[in-house]
């Protein structure tokens, strides 16, 4: 298949496709094998599996929206023409709050990749420090320019995709089986339990380590969104979602097992950066170097990325009235700056609370993080419902939902009653902020609206086939 757009300028299959891995991958899988391995032990290949077939379903749901709603906002018009202004407005601003959390987690993997660079230790608080100082410097580059960052995301994306590939051929390279065996009393540095033996897995253990490992597997919502920019939307969004979400999977168990593989769980479990460990390892210090400066650049790539779509989460919710015109615009520069600087405060409030509530607070943050999309995909799976009742036609139908919906509530119910409590309790205040805004001001004002204006446009367009 051809890579390149075709003459009319829209995306040919190839592209698409590539378009979606880049979604996927975020440089927060430098650090993860490292913590997933910890959490779950050799349990992590099951977990991954659950993951990707979550991940499947959802993602096909996310393609019959998108080919129903062809007005840009994502999850925020889905929710809103299934569910009304109420759901619509809340998961709208969650996805935010969510942005914000995700880039907390994107800056609080700089420590961890700079003691494994440096061979030092940090305290929790020079962590949070680096961290803050971090997300600082991410959004002033964003309020300067737009061009650095596009630049650097492109860069930052192949970069992680080259960092993962020669990692798993250099690990595969000192691949030995005798360490896909437990470890037996193995305490890992970062939780500070016995690492679970294989098969045996409480349902905390299982709902932590599912929340770290489904975390390299959000973005693919961002799949279906560009179908109006693709030249067979009906057949190209379906294929390339799965096409995707194989590679990604694929891609992941095999950097998992040549990590584990060459470095064994004594030593994965005590790595910050397993990626330049399991690289070093091999080839020494100097490649354990090269491979620490890729995740950082990559890091920086894909947080410049973060600050630049965060603040775009308002944008629908001003054009509906619900927040000023100022949320989410851009000033006289083209850059959102208002939004960027409230991106930065809540990023910060994030770093301050993880590392006061958890000596782990990366994976605290990736846990935060992971339920506040789990939610948003929950109601655009469900609103499949509402939109085959209302019989609206799309580009594309996603298969037997009346059974794959409902596994996917009940997978997700199930995670939400054995995960951490300071999670849930993070989430929840979320949840609370959220309806606060959107009852004592949103929702006012977007009354006063309506009554100057029309209502019609609370609801998505649809078109039919």
């Amino acid at each position: 298949m051809s890579t390149q757009t075709t003459t009319s300028g829209k995306m040919k299959f190839g592209t698409i496709v590539l378009f979606g891995i880049n979604c996927l991958l975020g440089a927060g899988i430098f650090i993860t094998p490292g913590k997933a391995y910890s959490e779950l032990g050799m349990n992590l290949f099951p977990v991954l599996v659950v993951c990707a077939v979550l991940a499947l379903i959802m993602a096909l749901a996310f393609a019959e929206m998108a080919g129903i709603f062809t007005k840009t906002g994502g999850v925020y018009v889905y929710v809103s023409a299934t569910f009304g202004p109420f759901l619509g407005f809340n998961i709208g601003f969650m996805r935010f709050l969510a942005a914000c959390v995700a880039l907390a987690v994107q800056v609080a993997a700089l420590p961890g990749i700079i003691t494994t660079a440096l061979g030092i230790h940090l305290a929790p608080a020079n962590s949070a420090m680096i961290s803050i100082a971090f997300a600082c410097v991410l959004c002033g580059i964003n309020l300067i320019s737009v061009k650095v960052m596009s630049v650097f995301t492109r860069v930052s994306s192949w970069l992680v995709l080259a960092a993962l590939i020669s990692c798993i051929l250099v690990s595969f390279s000192h691949f030995d089986l005798a360490n896909f065996t437990d470890v037996p009393g193995l305490v890992a540095q970062s939780t500070g339990v016995e690492v679970p033996a294989f098969g045996h897995l409480t349902s905390a253990e299982f709902s932590g380590g599912f929340l770290l490992l489904f975390y390299a597997m959000v973005g693919f919502e961002n799949i279906g969104v560009a179908s109006q920019d693709m030249e067979n939307p009906t057949r190209d969004i379906p294929r390339a979602i799965i096409l995707v979400l194989l590679s990604v999977t694929a891609l992941y168990f095999l950097l998992f097992a040549s990590i584990i593989g060459s470095m064994g769980g004594e030593h994965l479990a005590f790595s910050d950066n397993s990626v330049a460990d399991s690289v070093g390892m091999v080839l020494g210090n100097g490649a354990r170097a090269i491979m620490s400066l890729g995740s950082v650049v990559a890091l920086f790539g894909i947080g410049l990325a973060m600050c630049f779509a965060g603040p775009r989460n308002l944008v629908p919710l001003a054009v509906d009235g619900f927040l000023p015109e100022s949320a989410g615009a851009n000033n006289k520069r083209g850059v959102p700056a208002k939004s960027i600087i409230a991106m930065l405060v809540v990023t910060i409030i994030f770093i301050v609370l993880a590392n006061a509530m958890s000596k782990e607070s990366f994976v605290l943050l990736v846990e935060v993080a992971t339920v506040c999309r789990l939610l948003q995909y929950l109601a655009v799976i469900v609103g499949i419902f509402v939109v085959r009742k209302k019989k609206m036609q799309g580009t594309y139908r996603m298969p037997w939902f009346k059974v794959l919906v409902p596994i996917c509530v009940l997978v997700c119910l199930y995670l939400g009653s054995c995960t951490p409590p300071t999670v849930l309790l993070i989430t929840l205040g979320l949840i609370v902020i959220s309806l606060l805004v959107y009852f004592l001001y949103a929702q006012p004002r977007a009354k006063r609206m309506d009554e100057s204006g029309d209502d019609g446009h609370h609801h998505g367009h649809h078109h039919a086939v």
